[in-house]
C-alpha cells in the first residue's frame, strides 16, 4: 500500500486531514517518511490550517523531525489563528505549561478560552480550572462551574469530578 500525499488527504476535507494527526501519532514510520513530511510542510507553508496543526504536532512530539516546542508553537499558532479549536487548545496548553515559551497564564486563558467557545471539552475543563484557581484571570467560582459543567455535559470525567468537589457554596 502506497502512502498518499498530504495534498491528496487535504482534498478529502478537514475531517480526513484530522485523521492524519491520529495516524502520525500512531504510526511513527509514516511520520518519518521524508516525502510525506515534505508534502505536509508544503501544505502548511501554503496556509492549510489542518496541515499547520499537524506540522505543529510533529514538532511537539518529535514525529519525523527533532522535537522542538518553539516550532510547534509557531505552527500551532498559525492554525489557531484560523480558528482550529485543537490548535487553540495546543497553544494554550504550551503557554500554561511554559514549554517552548515563557509560562503565561493570561495567554493560556486567551487561547484555551477560544477553544472552549468552540465547545472543545478539554479546553472547557482547563478554563474552568483556571477560573477556580485564579490562573491568568480573577478567580470566579461561578464561571468555573459554568465551564466545568459544559465539559462534564460532554462526558469529561475530570470536569465532573472537579465540579462535584466544588460543591454548591
Amino acid at each position: 500500500m502506497g502512502i498518499c500525499s498530504y495534498n491528496e488527504m487535504s482534498r478529502a476535507g478537514p475531517q480526513a486531514v484530522a485523521v492524519v494527526l491520529l495516524l502520525l501519532l500512531c504510526n511513527r514510520g509514516w511520520a518519518a517518511d521524508p516525502l510525506w513530511l515534505q508534502s505536509l510542510r508544503h501544505q502548511a507553508e501554503a496556509g492549510v490550517a489542518y496541515a499547520q496543526l499537524n506540522l505543529g504536532a510533529a514538532y511537539d512530539n518529535g514525529l519525523g523531525v527533532p522535537r522542538n516546542p518553539e516550532l510547534a508553537l509557531v505552527w500551532y499558532r498559525k492554525a489557531a489563528e484560523a480558528d482550529i479549536a485543537e490548535a487553540q487548545f495546543n497553544v494554550g496548553h504550551l503557554y500554561a505549561s511554559g514549554e517552548g515559551v515563557p509560562q503565561d497564564f493570561a495567554a493560556a486563558h486567551h487561547w484555551l478560552g477560544r477553544a472552549a467557545e468552540q465547545g472543545l471539552a478539554d479546553a472547557e475543563y482547563l478554563v474552568g480550572i483556571m477560573y477556580a484557581e485564579g490562573l491568568g484571570v480573577a478567580a470566579d467560582r461561578d464561571r468555573a462551574r459554568q465551564f466545568l459543567a459544559r465539559a462534564a455535559a460532554q462526558g469529561h470525567a475530570d470536569a465532573a469530578e472537579s465540579l462535584a468537589a466544588m460543591g454548591t457554596d
